[in-house]
């Protein structure tokens, strides 16, 4: 893996914490509680990829195990045993 798919990854990690924290503050408030805009879980239908909460954490929790995959897939193959 290369720096610039390294720092690819970690930005969409870091974009996936917002959405992991407004989806757990939408789904833990009291009834008849109103969020601010910012912390509200975000949602479309029809569903946008990459402003959907719920798909953008599916999707770089995805990304991020092909990424460890790809990894071990390096390092078992480095040693003969993959």
């Amino acid at each position: 893996m290369d720096a610039d798919t390294l720092r690819a990854l970690i930005a969409r990690v870091e974009g996936a914490e917002g959405a992991a924290r407004r989806l757990i503050q939408g789904a833990f408030r009291r009834d008849g509680e109103r969020l601010p805009s910012e912390d509200r879980p975000r949602f479309h239908i029809p569903a946008r990829p990459g402003f959907c909460d719920d798909l953008l954490v599916a999707e770089v929790l995805a990304d991020h195990a092909a990424a460890l995959r790809a990894r071990l897939a390096e390092i078992e193959g480095g040693r003969g045993d993959g």
